[in-house]
């Protein structure tokens, strides 16, 4: 059963700026980098970045030029305030069917292992749903076990980006941990139409974006297209979601609508030339209006640690 985290109207949902110390942070199995814009919007300092993905190594270094990207996770890592990420999913997305155990789950464990090896005073961690309860749970109830040793303090729970300021029905589990007192994570919001935020891009030609291109056509009949509600939030954008077809438009989305509703920004760049690569790496992140709520929980953890006063 979720832990339910969330109490109505207990805070506010924007994020405090930083004032006076600036926290520092860790990005730990981060993907395409999601993570680091909601970060640095956020005000946190980068001191490391641990990722083993080729694409979201590629990914992250068009968007953050010149930062440090360590692909071993031996590597022996500097102490931070924060450490967030989003270990390999593969293993248990029921997006994938079913498989076996994959050797990249131990990922999770991974993540654990680390975090609390660097003893920051919080840690957050986001994956599927399937996590909860995929091969029994175990990776999920380890990764728990891990952190409640360490003496964290843990609130976990799934949580629909919708509810948060996104523009997509997303699902993901979030594992908030910290050694401190654990506060509330902020109020849900009324769900906002996708057309709010793409609808501007109606009659656009792909003269207008590098971005503004899709899947052609008429569309394979197999490949099973979602087609979008215009007064509602959009399927979920995931590695996949160049199946999803516009509301008004005979096409599929394309990658500048897509990277709207993920709430990244148009001048986002994506690695490679294959079309499906550039896709999968705006679904493989986090929705950033989530983010932004995640943060304002980071920044209320790390006061609650005497760490941070905003």
């Amino acid at each position: 059963m979720v832990k339910p985290m969330v109490k109505k109207g207990e805070e506010e949902n924007s994020i405090p700026e930083t004032k006076g110390s600036i926290p520092t942070i860790g990005y730990l199995y981060p993907a395409a980098g999601h993570w680091l814009l909601a970060g640095k919007r956020a005000g946190f300092k980068t001191q490391w970045v641990l990722e083993v993905g080729k694409p979201e190594i590629d990914t992250i270094t068009l968007n953050f030029p010149g930062i440090k990207i360590f692909s071993d996770p031996g590597t022996e890592l500097k102490k931070v305030d924060v450490i967030v990420g989003s270990p390999p999913c593969k293993g248990f997305s029921t997006g994938h069917g079913t498989i076996k155990d994959l050797d990249c789950n131990q990922e999770i464990l991974s993540f654990a292992e680390i975090a609390t090896g660097l003893k920051p005073h919080t840690i957050v961690m986001e994956n599927v749903p399937g996590l909860v309860k995929r091969f029994e749970g175990k990776y999920f109830k380890q990764l728990l076990a891990t952190l409640t040793s360490a003496g964290y303090k843990i609130q976990w729970g799934l949580f629909n980006a919708r509810d948060y300021g996104g523009f997509q029905s997303r699902r993901r589990v979030l594992v908030l941990a910290s050694l401190g007192q654990l506060p509330h994570f902020p109020s849900i919001t009324p769900a906002r139409p996708v057309q709010d935020v793409i609808g501007d891009l109606v009659g656009k030609s792909p003269d207008f974006h590098p971005d503004h291109y899709g899947l052609p056509f008429p569309i394979p009949i197999f490949m099973n297209f979602q087609r979008l509600t215009a007064n509602k939030p959009s399927y979920t954008v995931s590695g996949y979601a160049y199946r999803i077809q516009h509301y008004s438009l005979k096409r599929a989305l394309t990658l500048l609508e897509l990277k709207r509703i993920m709430g990244l920004p148009d001048d986002w760049r994506l690695p490679g030339e294959e079309f499906t690569l550039k896709c999968r790496m705006i679904g493989e992140g986090v929705d950033i209006n989530l983010l932004e709520r995640v943060f304002y929980w980071i920044r209320q953890s790390l006061e609650k640690c005497g760490v941070y006063h905003g």
